[in-house]
């Protein structure tokens, strides 16, 4: 994990939008092929931390930069599973919104 990634998913999970909005924007500015994995997975973990605030997360959600198809390689859960494991209703909801199963 690069330290863009690191620095995104502490904003998300500390509940600074200000923040995640101004990471997202640098990572904008510096698009490269793997904006998408970082993103996706940055969202993936934040749905596992009952600390993310889901209007942080509706950052990451606007760059349409996620891949909600995404599944950990040795959990094999997606991010609603993640999210139901820490009873975030809300969040679950968007992403059955997004066709997540």
């Amino acid at each position: 994990m690069d330290d863009i990634e690191i620095e995104l998913f502490k904003a998300v999970t500390i509940g600074t939008p200000t923040t995640v909005h101004e990471i997202l924007e640098r990572i904008r500015q510096h698009q490269g092929e793997e904006d998408h994995d970082i993103i996706s997975r940055v969202f993936w973990r934040a749905c596992s931390e009952k600390s993310s605030s889901v209007e942080s997360i509706e950052y990451l959600i606007n760059t349409n930069k996620i891949n909600f198809k995404y599944m950990d390689d040795i959990s094999e859960r997606t991010c609603l599973h993640e999210a139901a494991i820490v009873g975030k209703l809300p969040l679950m909801k968007l992403c059955v919104e997004r066709g997540v199963r």
